[in-house]
């Protein structure tokens, strides 16, 4: 179409450098109608049509062409928008530097085609001083519509204040203006500056309260120790929380992130799994670690104003920034209590255990297999023990599914009553289940209570031991939330 065009048309000079302040000579600027251009249509080009209603113009549109001659309109921020309906039409834009927007008789921001035709209109425009060049393609009195088949591609002949046509592509949103895209960068510019601003903030108020708690540890660490030894504590029960959001390669293998734990210190040594931890398993150790630590990591502790040992302690990298989204120690200690040492008793199961001789604390609850003889075991999901106390009467029924047949505690004498704890123990019991034979099927649970069951309790991991069961093997529970689901498909 451009080329048809070029040859009809002289082309015309449409990019402009340095528009500042009012134009005189810009369509409109006087809002005076302009004289219809003296010039024969063109037959269109095949595939375009001359529009005589609005309708299918309707749209954004970018200038591409302009007499036959190649015009970059979209890097200038330049388009058009012509909204409007039957023959009314509106058109507004931007020239790259000033909005504009056709105009009718009496300042009637709609004109009509008549004939195919803008009737008698001009264009206004702001009047805003730019820097960059321009482009100055309005509409004009006289000017036709033509339309390419698929309605992407628009001609307009003539424009004005040129005897020639121009070409448009159709888009979806307008092109971004040159004072937008300076506006956007300069703040872009100062976001980033100010992004980084408060970024060195960060790493300066941080490296403030890293150099402020490891003096504070320099001061208080011996104070503490000082404490602690006056107290000359050797045999103790060190209870507390770990809490971290994945496991530490520091702690003992197999430890869950996060959990209540109870040591039996004793002549100053512990043997349970923390020993070889990077922590340690008694309070000696604790300041062990926050003195060798301090320098290397950034440690917080608040340390017990009697006694002087941790209380809390936290664990975080010393690069992390404070306040962000990444300011998580890796790990905290948190809850400690020291106690008096237990004396667990020469038949306990292990240290840390206490016989019950009412199941209260218990309450009623599903227990989860995990333990067989103090080793940890694997069962079917759906492997559970039920266990219902009535403190008044001593009575005791426990049932459950072994992963085959569902079972439970029966009267070994025949009463109608259920079996007794007794001094801790169970009495006159025995258990029925189900008949289904399963053969020897991995993941089964096939221990049952036995006369002279005890339970044994640890409060702190609400960890639950019955000892002895079926075979003589002592097994251990952790609590359920709720009822594990049988499918069939274990």
């Amino acid at each position: 179409m451009g080329r048809r065009h070029a040859a009809l048309f002289a082309v015309a000079v449409i990019v402009l450098a340095g528009c500042s302040g009012s134009d005189d000579s810009a369509p409109g600027a006087d809002r005076a109608t302009t004289t219809i251009v003296d010039s024969t249509l063109p037959a269109p080009a095949e595939g375009f049509l001359h529009q005589t209603i609005v309708d299918d113009l309707s749209g954004l549109w970018v200038v591409v062409e302009v007499g036959g001659e190649a015009v970059d309109a979209a890097s200038l921020g330049a388009y058009w928008d012509i909204r409007g309906s039957a023959t009314s039409i509106a058109i507004t834009g931007n020239d790259g530097c000033n909005q504009f927007g056709l105009e009718g008789a009496g300042g009637a921001r709609v004109v009509f085609l008549v004939d195919g035709r803008l009737d008698a209109s001009s264009v206004w425009s702001n009047s805003m001083g730019c820097s960059w060049d321009t482009i100055r393609v309005f509409p004009t009195t006289g000017s036709a519509f033509f339309l390419d088949a698929i309605g992407d591609e628009l001609v307009v002949d003539p424009i004005s204040e040129f005897d020639s046509s121009a070409r448009f592509e159709r888009v979806d949103e307008p092109p971004e203006n040159l004072v937008a895209r300076e506006v956007r960068a300069e703040a872009t510019r100062r976001q980033a500056e100010l992004e980084a601003a408060e970024e060195q903030a960060a790493l300066e108020r941080a490296e403030e309260q890293r150099v402020a708690a490891r003096e504070w540890l320099q001061r208080e660490l011996p104070f503490a120790r000082e404490r602690w030894a006056g107290r000359n504590f050797t045999d103790y029960v060190l209870t507390f929380e770990v809490v971290a959001d994945r496991p530490h390669p520091s702690f003992p293998d197999g430890t869950p992130p996060s959990g209540m734990w109870q040591i039996d210190v004793t002549d100053g040594l512990a043997s349970g799994p923390w020993g070889a931890s990077e922590l340690g398993d008694a309070v000696d150790d604790w300041f062990d670690f926050i003195e060798a630590e301090m320098t290397n990591r950034f440690i917080t502790v608040d340390f017990h104003p009697d006694l002087g040992y941790p209380r809390f302690i936290a664990s975080r990298p010393l690069d992390v920034v404070a306040g962000s989204p990444d300011d998580l120690p890796d790990w905290t200690i948190s809850n400690v209590e020291v106690g008096a040492p237990r004396d667990p008793g020469s038949d306990a199961p292990e240290p840390g255990l206490v016989r019950l001789d009412d199941l209260e604390p218990l309450e009623t609850g599903f227990w989860d297999p995990i333990e067989v003889d103090g080793e940890n075991e694997a069962f079917l999901d759906s492997v559970y023990w039920t266990v219902t106390h009535d403190s008044a009467t001593g009575l005791v029924s426990i049932g459950g599914f072994d992963g085959c047949n569902a079972w439970g505690t029966v009267s070994a004498s025949g009463s109608s009553e259920s079996p007794r704890l007794v001094e801790g123990m169970l009495s006159d019991v025995s258990w029925a289940g189900d008949g289904a034979d399963c053969g020897d099927a991995d993941g089964l649970l096939t221990s049952y209570p036995i006369e002279g069951s005890e339970f044994w309790y640890e409060p702190v991991t609400d960890r639950l031991v019955i000892t002895p069961t079926t075979g003589g093997v002592s097994l251990g529970f952790r609590r359920l939330d709720e009822l594990p689901v049988w499918t069939g498909d274990d």
